[in-house]
């Protein structure tokens, strides 16, 4: 607070917080400022990410600045308040996620990521809009003119990543996003969020062994999955370079298995 409705003379610089309070014992002084006519000025001042939009302090009028003055104190009244009125709070909330069941089998695989911005403050952000993934680099949310109210209606948007050979290696992967919006000419950044997608898991299909009698016609041939409880959406197609007439020495021939499908796997 100040001795005069300039803004100097400071007496008090005290930082409240947010939702906070400070409390200040006056001096004689500035006691007999207040019960005055020409008053105690307060002046709040505030960050630019949550300026106010006005404050009212004991007995003057809310119009909506930030400069009030306590006056005509009466003596036996021995606390005064100032509110703040209407605080204006910029708050952006990202979330990253992929479909259900999502997983990649190898290189050049496709992972769409979905990205939603809430603005989980008390004013009203505007674009351009924009989404930061580790993965992905930068790239916009939204169109160009976008405004994103507040509440829980998020603006959406979706971003592809192709799977490398890096990513097939480590078996999985993982990357972070973070959002950007503006209030005013200020950016406002979200909070970071981090997604991890697992590589399908590997399902061996093992040809069974099989014999037959010189001359006659190969047998049914069959297999073995490395996990026996996966049930095949498509069976694979096994055949062997041994038909009826193939000399009995060499004795073995090779039985090769192509194609089977499993969801979830990579066969």
């Amino acid at each position: 607070y100040h001795t005069n409705s300039s803004g100097t003379n400071p007496v008090l610089a005290a930082t409240t917080g947010e939702g906070g309070s400070v409390t200040w014992s006056l001096s004689d002084a500035n006691i007999d400022l207040a019960r005055g006519g020409s008053g105690l000025w307060i002046d709040e001042a505030t960050s630019s990410s949550a300026p106010f939009g006005g404050i009212r302090c004991y007995n003057d009028i809310l119009n909506g600045d930030n400069l009030e003055n306590i006056t005509n104190v009466p003596p036996g009244i021995t606390n005064v308040y100032c509110i703040a009125y209407n605080v204006q709070q910029t708050e952006l909330t990202i979330a990253k996620s992929v479909a259900a069941g999502t997983t990649f089998g190898a290189v050049n695989d496709t992972i769409t990521y979905n990205y939603s911005l809430t603005n989980t403050g008390n004013v009203t952000l505007a674009g351009q809009f924009t989404i930061t993934d580790s993965m992905i680099a930068t790239f916009n949310c939204g169109a160009a003119n976008a405004t994103l109210a507040p509440g829980p209606t998020p603006l959406t948007c979706s971003e592809p990543y192709t799977i490398t050979q890096t990513d097939v290696t480590a078996g999985q992967v993982t990357n972070s996003a973070t959002g950007y919006g503006y209030f005013g000419s200020t950016q406002v950044t979200s909070n970071t969020v981090q997604v991890t997608v697992n590589a399908k898991p590997a399902l061996t299909i093992t040809a069974d062994n099989k014999s037959r009698i010189f001359g006659a016609a190969d047998p049914a041939f069959t297999w073995t999955l490395s996990d026996p409880s996966v049930i095949l959406d498509t069976d694979p197609v096994c055949t062997s370079t041994a038909i009826g007439s193939s000399p009995v020495s060499p004795p073995t021939y090779p039985i090769t298995c192509t194609g089977g499908t499993a969801a979830g796997y990579t066969i």
